[in-house]
């Protein structure tokens, strides 16, 4: 989460202030877990 590491650390301290963004209760986000997954393109071989 190289462009987002600002959001990915705020949110990953305090899940709850993402639903206090969208006016949902904070008590929602305790169930949450904030986590930043790689994806890596496909690769095919070319032959």
């Amino acid at each position: 989460m190289k462009t987002d590491s600002i959001f990915y650390r705020i949110f990953k301290t305090d899940p709850g202030i993402l639903f206090e963004l969208l006016d949902l209760s904070p008590e929602i986000a305790q169930g949450y877990e904030v986590e930043s997954q790689n994806e890596e393109p496909l690769s095919i071989p070319l032959s």
